[in-house]
């Protein structure tokens, strides 16, 4: 199964009607595909143009996101470019999944930095805090 139709829809998605159905819908056919790993980018993208947005918790964007392989890095590069509270929650459950001690360093380093900066929306800069404080807790 070819994907392009699934990418076409990820960069012309707009939060128009049962928004999370049709994302769930889509999200299940992209699993589907060996080529998921191609949406990979489109879906983190389609995330980064809605920062305040909820997705669901953790929603069908988030599990198809964590299902591509590497998806880390490129979760990593796009929370530099554009954090989003959807990005904040990746990062920590990213932060709880991973016994990679490099990975769980970055996650909480990008979750302090967004979370210092006045630059970032109040309420994604609101999020990486909570984030934060649960990790502290955790210890």
């Amino acid at each position: 199964m070819m994907i392009d139709e699934e990418i076409n829809q990820l960069e012309t998605f707009s939060l128009e009607g049962d928004y999370l159905a049709r994302l769930r819908q889509l999200t299940d056919h992209i699993l589907l595909s060996p080529e998921k790993a191609r949406a990979l980018d489109p879906m983190l993208a389609l995330l980064a143009r809605y920062p305040n947005e909820d997705f669901g918790a953790p929603g069908p964007l988030v599990h198809a996101i964590e299902k591509c392989s590497d998806y880390e890095r490129a979760l990593f590069e796009y929370v530099e470019k554009s954090p989003t509270t959807t990005f904040v929650w990746m990062l920590r459950r990213l932060f709880n999944r991973s016994s990679d001690k490099a990975i769980r360093d970055r996650c909480k380093f990008l979750l302090e930095k967004i979370a210092g900066n006045q630059d970032v929306d109040d309420q994604i800069r609101e999020d990486a805090t909570i984030c934060l404080q649960w990790l502290d807790d955790a210890r």
